[in-house]
């Protein structure tokens, strides 16, 4: 096995609810559907997409586990890069044999850990935070619905950012201003005919990208109505078109504090990358999104660079030990074998 290094991200659940905790709702929803076919979350008309936890481990205070994404059916091209020809030859590959009547390609994998409601993610570009945050108020709402509280409060659990130590030093400040700017991408829609099947012929284009995602997500939150997509004439190019928005506090004695400011960013830009937005306080302090991403790579075993559950389960550990350590956690309960 060769080590390489994976990117950790600390997130907190929210909207769990006062009387459980994540890890709790989690614990209990693995234990009720202890199959594994019980908990697959199924998505599409035809229910091609499949969304589920596959492995659930306990260890010292910490539940850890593998989340997977999977479209039934599809197959997979490989490329044989040998030669100098004009072109390489492709072969399509199945994952379904006699041996493994049932195989399927695992089309993205996300690992977790989960304290309380404190969670450590390793995503990649398949599968992503918000994919197991939407299966875990899929769990939360089944669980409802099979305990027969249909008429009770579901959870729709978000996994925010969290603020940083350093940034919670500044956290009574007030706010002077917010910018927001960066340039904006497309991506095509492809237009469908009256039987839902999508043709590459003729296609439409939408705005993209994390400037567009954390726009959005800050007008919505304002209330104000803003569609999904957006057609456009054609794809935009890098540089086309950049976008600019400055929301500025004009009022002296305004009582928004960064803690608050932040924390709201936090909830909105959760699924961004945050390089395209700052925060300006009133005594000059500017602090950029990405401040407020607690992320950090660790030398994690893979074997043809896919992670192993051991090691990568290990790496966790120590990030959430070193959390603790650091105060970016802060609970009662002593974590593993840290007082």
């Amino acid at each position: 096995m060769q080590r390489e290094y994976k990117k950790l991200a600390y997130k907190v659940a929210r909207g769990v609810g006062a009387a459980q905790t994540l890890q709790e709702l989690l614990c209990g929803a693995v234990k009720k559907y202890h199959e594994v076919g019980s908990r697959i979350h199924l998505l599409g008309a035809d229910g091609g997409e499949a969304r589920f936890v596959n492995f659930v481990r306990q260890h010292q205070a910490a539940t850890f586990g593998a989340f997977h994404k999977v479209t039934k059916g599809a197959a997979q091209h490989v490329i044989n890069m040998e030669g100098k020809g004009d072109s390489w030859e492709m072969m399509t590959v199945t994952a379904k044999s006699e041996a493994r009547p049932h195989g399927e390609f695992v089309e993205g994998t996300l690992f977790f850990g989960v304290w309380k409601n404190h969670v450590v993610l390793h995503q990649t570009m398949s599968c992503r935070a918000e994919q197991f945050e939407d299966y875990l108020s899929w769990l939360a709402a089944k669980l409802a619905s099979d305990g027969g509280d249909d008429g009770g409060k579901v959870p729709q659990i978000s996994l925010d950012d969290p603020l940083p130590k350093s940034v919670r030093a500044k956290d009574s400040q007030p706010v002077k201003n917010i910018k927001i700017a960066g340039t904006l991408e497309s991506k095509p829609l492809g237009k469908k005919d009256k039987k839902g099947q999508t043709h590459s012929a003729a296609f439409n284009f939408t705005p993209s990208g994390g400037a567009w995602e954390g726009i959005k997500a800050i007008l919505k939150s304002m209330g104000a109505q803003i569609q999904d997509e957006i057609l456009l004439a054609s794809a935009l190019e890098d540089r086309d078109l950049r976008v600019r928005l400055e929301l500025s506090c004009t009022k002296k004695n305004a009582q928004s504090s960064a803690g608050d400011v932040l924390g709201k960013l936090g909830h909105a830009l959760r699924h961004t990358d945050g390089d395209f937005y700052t925060v300006q306080l009133t005594d000059g302090t500017i602090i950029k999104g990405q401040e407020i991403k607690i992320e950090r790579p660790f030398r994690v075993e893979c074997s043809d660079r896919l992670p192993s559950l051991e090691s990568m389960f290990k790496a966790m550990m120590e990030f959430f030990e070193e959390l603790v350590k650091n105060q970016t956690i802060i609970e009662q309960d002593a974590f593993g074998n840290t007082k």
